[in-house]
Order: C-alpha cells, then structure tokens, then sequence
C-alpha cells in the first residue's frame, strides 16, 4: 500500500495488503507507520458512536411519543407539559418532573403519533442519508420540529449533538 515507504527493488519480495513485505525465505518487515489506517479507524469509531448516541435519542423521542399517546385525547394544559402525567409543568413549582416537553399541538394523542413519525424520519435520515449534501440542515430542521412537536428536549439535543460531531469528522478527515 505504502510503496514509496519502502524500498521494493529487493528481488523476490512481495507486498500484501497488511503492509507487510514478505519474501519466499520468510523474512517479513512491517511498513513505517503513517497514520492513514489509525486515522481512518477513528473516523469509523467516531461514526459508529455517534449513530448510537442518535439510536439513543431516537428511543429517548419514542419514549415520549409513547407516553403521550398512553394519555390519550387529553389537552395538555400549556405548551410545556409533563410527558409521562400530561399535565402542564406550570403547575409544578418545585422543578419539572420526569419528561417535560413542548408542543405545539393541543391534542396529546395526535402529539404523541406525531413524535413518532418525527423520531423515525429523524432516525432514518441520520443513518441512511448520512452522506447527503446539505444532511446537516435537513438533521436541524427535523430536531427542531421533534422538540415543538412534544418529542422533548434532550432527543433533539442528542441528535444535534451528534450531528455535529459527524460534521466535524467530516471536514477533518476532507482536508486530510
């Protein structure tokens, strides 16, 4: 692989594909390192991670979507509410419990339904559309309408975050 890093005008040496050089008596030298495979190895583990912190968040949007369909046609009460009891967070004083979310839709039944479609889209267009153009945009905007929608704050959050962290590799690892 690394051609210009070794001297291959030795007669009867070889090169395979793990940067080894190997001749027919059994000698094998291992290439100098040049970090290609290491960064590209840190690429793929930054990837990896990154599309389980959005499967995370994904799980995170359907818990609340399905919290609030469990509420059924219930009125919320306010645009922040409690996604597990449904009951508007302006009537707790001593901080919000369990799921605080905000939405947009009246309706906790439709609320929730309406998460779940968002998370999936949300979740298929980051491990499927991942090499999109303009993907960053597109993962904003559907955060954006996640969090408004009632999929709460911390899904959106995570897949932001992870977006970024994406985009980031991305244009690290073009200019390398």
């Amino acid at each position: 692989m690394f051609l210009n890093s070794f001297p291959i005008d030795l007669p009867g040496w070889v090169t395979y594909d793990l940067d080894l050089y190997v001749n027919p008596s059994g000698d094998c030298r291992i290439l100098p390192y040049k970090g290609n495979h290491v960064k590209k190895s840190i690429r793929i583990i930054i990837t990896i991670l990154t599309i389980l912190i959005e499967i995370y968040a994904a799980y995170l949007g359907g818990m609340h979507g399905y919290y609030e369909i469990t509420n059924g046609h219930k009125d919320p009460g306010g645009i922040l509410f409690d996604a597990i009891s449904g009951n508007s967070l302006a009537t707790y004083f001593n901080g919000w419990p369990g799921w605080p979310a905000m939405s947009i839709i009246p309706d906790l039944l439709i609320t929730g339904i309406v998460v779940l479609v968002f998370d999936g889209i949300l979740l298929v267009w980051f491990i499927v559309f991942i090499n999109r153009k303009k993907w960053g945009i597109i993962l904003l905007c559907l955060s954006v309408l996640l969090c408004v929608c009632g999929g709460g704050f911390m899904p959106p959050f995570y897949a932001i975050m992870a977006g970024i962290i994406v985009s980031i590799t991305k244009r690290i690892h073009q200019k390398v």
